[in-house]
């Protein structure tokens, strides 16, 4: 009886660590939506993608990373992980998408990943546009136990 009653404690906290664990992974944020605008309200550019954080937190994955930008003008997007707030990762390429002429323009940046060596892994991340011509920057922070990202 002692033997199943160990068990059964055994089975318990590992059900609890499970369900706990399970339930930090399920909060995380599963995109992001960056957009800049003029101070007229006009759109100058945007930023969107979906999101994934590994099970060691050490990678964040971005899928379908997407930049839109309007007429004329030229955008710099960064992706960078925190721990707190030391800078853990920094995407290693520059990304941006100048326009020079009257149409609008989108490029597909693919998958792109964050990764550090830190113990613990990123437990947030900032995705910033910057609208390079009129010096107007928001930004999504979108943390690991969230379901949503912040919007500034």
């Amino acid at each position: 009886m002692r033997i199943l009653a160990r068990i059964g404690a055994a089975l318990g906290t590992a059900v609890v660590v499970t369900v706990a664990t399970t339930g930090v992974a399920a909060a995380a944020p599963s995109g992001f939506t960056v957009v800049v605008n003029h101070s007229t309200g006009g759109r100058a550019m945007s930023a969107t993608g979906t999101m994934s954080w590994s099970a060691s937190a050490r990678t964040v994955t971005f899928g379908h990373v997407t930049n839109v930008t309007s007429a004329d003008e030229c955008a710099s997007l960064t992706l960078t992980g925190f721990q707190g707030s030391t800078r853990v990762a920094t995407f290693p390429d520059e990304l941006g998408l100048c326009t020079h002429d009257s149409m609008d323009h989108g490029i597909d940046y693919g998958t792109l990943t964050l990764t550090t060596d830190v113990p613990g892994g990123i437990d947030h991340v900032v995705i910033r546009l910057t609208d390079v011509n009129h010096v107007i920057s928001h930004y999504a922070n979108c943390y690991r136990t969230a379901s949503t990202c912040q919007q500034g």
